[in-house]
């Protein structure tokens, strides 16, 4: 773990993530509907949790990232700072929620796959979407049918095929995290947690004890 001090600062950036694994897994298609569910809109469980039911933050987000090659999984959540230590307690929770402590099922799981297929129109609605989607296809090698069987492809998943791109894609005894805020008062409150050795940056990423 890793702490960097901004004294005075309103509130903590709360940084959780892990590499994981490199594009075109048979799984890659299953685990955007997980991602979304989990951190990828207004109600995604991370967002439910700490803006809507605590009130913690303004806005949270968790995803994969899209990339050639090697992806992580990254969460970032800004809270406030006399929660910072109960909102890494949470945000820990929800990633073992997702990894497979707490899947996509019933009415969840129902209410996402609606929402995968609801929402492409209005994502290819405007000549820069589409230029996006071309541009995300030639950089990931997708198949040249990606996109036009894409709304029956995500039909066709199930709970199961969601739970095991989840537990694949995502290790909770793997992440690193990192802590921007006011070290004054959040500091000690994060030792506590126990989550093994902390290291103090400055703002360039160099341990404070090696200045």
């Amino acid at each position: 773990m890793f702490l960097i001090d901004k004294p005075d600062a309103p509130q903590s950036t709360i940084v959780a993530a892990q590499l994981s694994q490199v594009q075109g897994q048979a799984e890659d298609l299953a685990i955007e509907p997980v991602m979304q569910n989990f951190g990828g809109m207004a109600t995604s469980r991370l967002n439910r949790n700490l803006r809507l039911d605590k009130h913690w933050s303004y806005g949270t987000s968790g995803q994969l990232t899209n990339l050639r090659g090697q992806r992580a999984f990254l969460v970032l959540a800004p809270v406030q700072t006399d929660k910072t230590r109960e909102a890494m307690q949470e945000v820990a929770k929800e990633i073992r929620g997702v990894a497979g402590e707490r899947p996509l099922q019933g009415e969840e799981f129902n209410s996402i796959m609606r929402n995968m297929s609801a929402r492409l129109a209005g994502r290819f609605e405007t000549l820069a979407a589409l230029e996006s989607a071309a541009l995300t296809s030639v950089n990931l090698g997708l198949p040249d049918d990606h996109w036009a069987s894409y709304s029956a492809k995500v039909r066709q998943l199930n709970q199961a095929q969601l739970a095991q791109a989840a537990a694949k894609f995502v290790q909770p005894d793997d992440l690193v995290w990192v802590v921007i805020g006011d070290l004054r008062k959040i500091e000690a409150g994060v030792r506590e947690l126990g989550w093994g050795e902390v290291t103090v940056l400055d703002a360039d990423g160099v341990p404070v004890a090696a200045k």
